[in-house]
């Protein structure tokens, strides 16, 4: 269960880039093409942007029910659904 976040890869850094890549901590895989036969470093990032509850992949794979769990800092205020844009995209 779980994924992390890979919100600064996303937002501040250019995987183009490899010195900027690396100073700020984004992830880093070592990926085998299989048609061209080769491998490299490449960086990646997770779905932290686009999919942080990790809803999609289950979905993907034909999984009918979820238990989704989702920690707050208080009581949900009348901006809750704007503000948590990633929630309230699954759930309305």
């Amino acid at each position: 269960a779980g994924i992390s976040s890979g919100f600064i890869a996303q937002n501040y850094a250019n995987s183009q880039n490899e010195t900027t890549w690396e100073l700020m901590g984004c992830e880093e895989l070592t990926y085998w093409d299989g048609v061209k036969f080769e491998g490299r470093n490449m960086g990646f990032a997770d779905g932290g942007g686009t999919d942080n509850m990790a809803v999609f992949p289950p979905l993907r794979r034909g999984v009918q029910k979820l238990i989704i769990c989702c920690a707050i800092g208080g009581e949900p205020g009348p901006t809750f659904a704007k503000d948590n844009y990633d929630i309230s995209g699954y759930f309305g």
